[in-house]
């Protein structure tokens, strides 16, 4: 390969034997063939490597404080297939910058690429966030011919499938109009944990909770924009430890939150992907109404009209005309069925996670799956409207706003539209569910598998006149959880012990008999209850969320439940064998002061456990 040459360049000028580079790109004089720029790409020369090609891209690159580098690339995959343009797209992956300071080697392998002429412009593409990439020695070549190895069967693989969002909509769990028989089978099959909860309910935390196995204040992290890496760098995720102890990991979907599963690429995964829908279902639907009024005017002009923002606005939820492999989810689950199907994991034990993100807003699913659930026979009961009367308002959140909600009024056909919706999302989540659980079958690798089926934390649908997430009601905290594994003695049985997510690495820990990670895993092994359903490891589930600088805590005990909202005067008590919907706050009645003493006691003594709490109790004046 030819030098790149020296010297300042702006949108054409340096070329290597077989790909050039545009942009704006700068010279570095402290390193020969190394240059500097906030975006660039490699325009790869007409022939150079045949459509479907795989290939290897190498470089260097400066590990400067916080530059997160992304790369995506022109693929001939029909996964990355848009209605709208014949390019096909993919993010393959981004390098998070550390801040060492130094020269780092990398390498990439681009799978089924298409450097047809019309995509020169996304042949190769570098962009940044936070700085710019300093990159040297740039090198892209063919790569060596994939082998076919057969599967080993020495360690058990693990599949661990997590939805989002999703609450106990579903039929196991007693829904009386769900229709999940995908999951329905899976939990038969499995142990099915009837109370189960999340630690925080709100995707970051929750995942940064479970992935490490620590309780969010003490993972530390306790929002969305909070990286795990990087406020407890000390912490293993499970995915890591893993890959760390001879497991090949991939992940497709939301596991990690945000952009952090792509960030994890090459220390927690060996491969992650994250695949968008084919086309916005927001535009196919207003470009139906444009057509349909007569084209007035530009559409672009009259989609940034009419369009709705789902934070901005309000929460959308509709039946899509895309198919099930023309969305994101439908997507994601195909490729890791591709990963077990081709054994990519090769000779290695797997660690693969898919990350469902229906039922999470906004609600698009294929029309199919909301047309099964006629909204003139959805089933739900009305919230008293006075159910706020006796709970502290910071208890609740505003987001039913955004769903067209009030509190106090009892609106059934909004409550229908988005319940129907959601109901909808459930069941295309649940056909998802199939499309692995036939991967495990086809590859010959079920009975050497565990299969862990979750939640990262619930949903409100109306309850408390509520919408969303970030509250500590039952319907929030509260998550579907089931595990399969060979020889389980639980296998087709329920279990009502108390459990927590933080429960699942070291589970697969003692199943799968690895060591234990060089931080201390908080969660405690549930296989002790798989085979005996009745068994308590836990006699307490654990619970938090904030609100801004406020810390909200609640703890599940016996038939209790026991909130506290940083003061003394904002907190709840629930008898949940007498009020499972929790109407009824039984704080400020005399007769159960002794159990109000009791729970607030427990609560304390485990906030107090938390590293977070060590510095300063927040909120446990």
């Amino acid at each position: 390969m030819q030098k790149l040459l020296l010297a300042l360049f702006f949108s054409l000028g340096l070329y290597a034997d077989n790909f050039s580079i545009q942009g704006k790109v700068k010279n570095l004089q402290e390193r020969n063939n190394a240059h500097q720029a906030k975006s660039f790409s490699l325009n790869v020369k007409a022939n150079a490597f045949p459509k479907g090609s795989d290939l290897i891209l190498t470089f260097d690159y400066f590990d400067d404080e916080k530059t997160l580098i992304s790369i995506d690339y022109s693929t001939n995959e029909e996964l990355y297939a848009m209605l709208a343009s014949p390019l096909r797209k993919r993010t393959v992956d981004m390098i998070s910058c550390r801040g060492s300071k130094t020269w780092k080697s990398y390498s990439v392998q681009l799978d089924d690429v298409n450097f047809a002429k019309e995509f020169k412009q996304h042949h190769i593409s570098f962009s940044t966030r936070n700085g710019t990439a300093k990159i040297a020695d740039i090198k892209l070549v063919t790569a060596p011919q994939k082998m076919a190895i057969k599967a080993q069967n020495k360690k058990l693989n693990v599949l661990m499938i997590v939805s989002d969002d999703l609450n106990h909509y579903i039929k196991s769990y007693g829904d009386p109009q769900a229709i999940t028989p995908n999951l329905d089978k899976f939990m038969a099959m499995s142990t099915q944990f009837n109370k189960a909860y999340c630690q925080y309910p709100v995707c970051g935390p929750s995942r940064a909770s479970f992935l490490s196995g620590l309780y969010p204040e003490s993972s530390l992290v306790i929002t969305n924009t909070q990286y795990l890496r990087d406020v407890n760098p000390s912490a293993d995720n499970m995915l890591e430890h893993f890959r760390n102890n001879g497991y090949w990991t991939g992940a497709a979907g939301k596991i990690f939150h945000s952009t952090y599963g792509m960030m994890e690429k090459g220390t927690s995964l060996d491969e992650y992907e994250k695949f968008s829908n084919a086309e916005n279902p927001q535009l196919l639907l207003l470009k139906k109404r444009w057509i349909k009024e007569g084209k007035p005017g530009d559409f672009k002009a009259y989609f940034n009209k009419n369009k709705v923002k789902d934070q901005a606005d309000l929460v959308l939820g509709y039946g899509t005309e895309l198919r099930d492999n023309q969305h994101g989810d439908g997507r994601n689950a195909r490729r890791v069925a591709q990963w077990i199907k081709n054994n990519s994991a090769g000779e290695k034990p797997f660690f693969m996670a898919c990350g469902i993100v229906k039922p999470h807003t906004p609600f698009y699913a294929p029309k199919k799956y909301l047309d099964l659930y006629p909204k003139d026979k959805l089933i739900f009961d009305d919230v008293p409207e006075n159910d706020w009367d006796n709970k502290p308002k910071v208890a609740g959140v505003k987001r039913y706003q955004a769903f067209r909600g009030e509190l106090g009024v009892n609106d059934r056909e909004n409550r229908k539209y988005y319940l129907q919706s959601y109901l909808g999302c459930i069941s295309f989540m649940d056909a998802q569910v199939k499309v692995l659980m036939d991967a495990l079958k086809e590859s010959g690798q079920m009975d050497n598998t565990v299969i862990v089926f979750m939640s990262d934390h619930g949903f409100q649908i109306g309850e408390h006149f509520m919408y969303g997430k970030v509250t500590l009601f039952e319907e929030c905290a509260r998550v579907p959880f089931g595990i399969i594994y060979p020889g389980n003695p639980g296998a087709g049985k329920q279990s009502d012990s108390l459990a927590e997510l933080i429960d699942v690495y070291p589970t697969l820990l003692d199943l799968c008999k690895l060591p234990q990670p060089s931080h201390k895993l908080q969660g405690k092994s549930l296989v002790p209850v798989t085979k005996d359903t009745s068994l308590q490891v836990r006699n307490e589930a654990y619970t938090v969320v904030t609100r801004g600088k406020l810390m909200g805590r609640a703890i599940r005990k016996g038939s209790w439940v026991y909130a506290h909202w940083g003061s003394d005067r904002d907190v709840e008590l629930y008898n949940m064998d007498k009020d499972p919907k929790q109407y009824n706050n039984l704080v400020k009645d005399p007769e159960y002061a002794k159990v109000l003493k009791q729970m607030d006691k427990a609560l304390k003594q485990k906030a107090s456990e938390q590293t977070l709490n060590q510095k300063q109790l927040i909120g446990l004046k």
